[in-house]
């Protein structure tokens, strides 16, 4: 269930190019901003400030946005790092920026991948509360139809003994399928409510004391 949340909550793909790298775009200059307002603090530690952009790039649209994202936090960093009278990064710098590009394609990559993990994930858990429902309704259809063929056998018959033994039958099938449809796991995201069922097959057996209306008076 969360994962389709969370799978809802992310818009459609392919979106358009001009959606797909203007929001990219976006991303990484509020990244980027952040990482300007901490200079001085973390040093070229800092970068990690800008992983988030190129993963939620990723996630959301695809790893070309997460590639765009990665090329442009790279030219912003160069941009950062050089020397004003110069165009080549000490040994160090271009050590790291190299280092960052790597990490941060690997992450546009994964990330991808991530997303389509979860969609797989939630169609394959569509798909198995699909075939539970029709499993459901098919033995709900086949108890009734058992119910409905000792009903017409107890019919039939004249000997009381069977005919109460038949009717019997026909009340045990009956609990079951009421206990199948208000046990379905699917009808309660898991969780089942036993008040309401108790207090109906206690009804129907007429085991509630006279003037108490709830199982309450069996504590």
């Amino acid at each position: 269930m969360l994962m389709e949340q969370m799978l809802e909550m992310l818009p459609s793909r392919p979106q358009p190019l001009l959606v797909r790298y203007g929001v990219t775009t976006a991303l990484v200059g509020l990244s980027f901003l952040l990482l300007m307002g901490l200079q001085g603090r973390g040093g070229v530690l800092g970068f990690y400030l800008l992983y988030p952009s190129i993963f939620i790039a990723s996630v959301v649209f695809d790893r070309g946005s997460g590639v765009f994202a990665t090329l442009l936090t790279a030219l912003l960093i160069y941009l950062l790092m050089k020397p004003a009278d110069m165009y080549l990064l000490s040994g160090e710098l271009a050590a790291n920026l190299t280092i960052f590009v790597v990490a941060a394609l690997g992450v546009s990559f994964v990330s991808e991948g991530l997303r389509t993990a979860w969609e797989r994930a939630a169609a394959a858990e569509r798909s198995k509360d699909l075939l539970l429902r029709e499993l459901g309704h098919r033995t709900q259809n086949n108890l009734a139809l058992v119910a409905s063929v000792l009903s017409l056998q107890a019919r039939t018959k004249e000997n009381p003994e069977i005919r109460s033994a038949l009717e019997k039958a026909v009340a045990r099938v009956q609990a079951i399928g009421s206990a199948h449809e208000h046990f379905h796991p699917l009808k309660h995201n898991g969780r089942v409510n036993m008040r309401p069922y108790l207090e109906k097959a206690l009804h129907a057996s007429g085991g509630f004391p006279q003037g108490c209306p709830t199982y309450r008076c069996y504590r």
